[in-house]
């Protein structure tokens, strides 16, 4: 059994939060040659580098796996020496040139976010990683002082940690699935895709591979503000049942300028097996569904069968139900549903640059589906959700109306619970 296999057996048995780094890659092994031009081209190169996969827990698909990102904006830690021709490799942001990318089983993305691992130097064409003007600061393991400087994604695991040891001390009564996917909607995007060459969604994938959701934030994870508000549900859906929550549209959304948004994040801990092509024991995905009653929705869902496959079809020739046949009544998250429920840790978001229309984008519907792989069929699956309403600062304020249509911000009830 692989150690990510006994990761995902502890965190399931145990309750725990498991995070987990993705390993560390070696630029001369993936770089054909290390010059001034290997500190900007190196990710395209790792990012397709057949031997750049994650190592072994960093597959654990029950756990946070960790990418690194570098921080430093210039090279010279070392003192009494010439370094003007040293050069770090890649800028604040970027990938770390040590870090593994993704993605994880069965295409699962991962990692799912990413913190500082620190980077390295390229001088007169050798790599240059003793630097400790490019490295991370942590505690020191050994006597002679209190900190000490690396370079390694085990370096950004901590830093992600203690965004969860928040959640957990703020909320004590938050479960595992519910602190993971607190610390999933604190993500900030890391816009990297316009460093790739090819189409937008190749593109897009490609920054995912490496840099996840994003970086967590302690603040995001457990604050709402004035602007943005966050909902959670902690619950239990039945093998192939249907769970819809009603999201309450504050005012705001309706209201012209500037940019308003809703994040969403789902976490789950199903079964597992190793020997199965299908790993996970059930599949989890989460639609955004408005402009349509209650009842239209439980009715489309209630038909649908399976996974939402485009290119599925009936014996018959007839196609059978799928959310995508709801049209423009289907909000369009990012990253799509195919891409983000392969895995058991999922983000989704969607930012409108337009303002809402109270009766074509009204009401607003998240329907949560659990998808059978080879569960029990009597099986049920606990799961949590965090849901963030948020608006530009410059705007009006949405907490509050939030807060008065909900006996507590925190909490969001599901209103309707089918099995098909």
């Amino acid at each position: 059994m692989t150690a990510a296999a006994v990761v995902d057996d502890l965190v399931r048995q145990l309750g725990i939060v498991a995070i987990v780094p993705t390993g560390n890659s070696r630029p001369a092994d993936y770089m054909p040659t290390i010059d001034e031009s290997a500190t900007h081209s190196y990710p395209e190169i790792l990012n397709g580098d057949g031997r750049s996969g994650l190592l072994d827990p960093g597959s654990s698909l029950l756990s946070l796996t960790v990418g690194g990102v570098t921080d430093a904006v210039a090279s010279g830690g070392q003192s009494g020496r010439e370094t003007l021709g040293r050069l770090p490799m890649g800028q604040p942001g970027w990938p770390s040139p040590i870090t593994r990318r993704g993605p994880g089983p069965g295409d699962a993305i991962k990692p799912e976010v990413v913190e500082g691992a620190g980077t390295l130097g390229v001088e007169h064409g050798h790599l240059v990683s003793n630097d400790p003007e490019l490295g991370v600061v942590g505690a020191r393991a050994k006597s002679g002082g209190l900190l000490s400087w690396d370079v390694g994604t085990s370096f950004a695991v901590p830093l992600v940690s203690r965004v969860a040891a928040a959640i957990a001390a703020r909320f004590p009564d938050f479960t595992a699935e519910l602190i993971r996917a607190l610390v999933l909607l604190s993500a900030s995007r890391i816009e990297f895709a316009d460093n790739f060459e090819g189409g937008r969604a190749d593109c897009l994938k490609a920054e995912r591979s490496l840099l996840g959701y994003g970086r967590p934030s302690i603040a995001r994870a457990i604050e709402s503000s004035s602007h943005r508000a966050i909902l959670v549900a902690n619950d239990v859906v039945p093998i192939n049942g249907v769970h819809i929550y009603e999201i309450p549209v504050p005012s705001t959304f309706m209201e012209t300028g500037g940019e308003r948004g809703i994040d969403i994040s789902l976490a789950y801990s199903p079964p597992t097996r190793v020997r199965r092509l299908d790993y996970m024991a059930s599949r989890m995905e989460f639609h955004l569904v408005k402009g349509l009653p209650v009842e239209e929705v439980v009715r489309v869902f209630a038909e649908v069968q399976g996974e939402d496959l485009d290119d599925e079809s009936e014996g018959d020739g007839t196609r059978p139900t799928t959310p995508s046949q709801l049209g423009s009544h289907l909000v369009k998250l990012e990253p799509g549903t195919e891409a983000r429920s392969r895995g058991a840790n999922q983000l989704g978001r969607r930012a409108f640059r337009k303002r809402l229309d109270p009766e074509r984008d009204s009401p607003m519907f998240l329907v949560v589906r659990n998808v059978n792989r080879w569960d029990d069929d009597g099986a049920t699956q606990p799961y949590s959700l965090a849901v963030s309403l948020w608006r530009d600062e410059q705007q009006a304020e949405l907490h509050a109306e939030l807060e008065a249509q909900l006996e507590a911000v925190a909490e969001l009830p599901v209103e309707i619970e089918i099995e098909v």
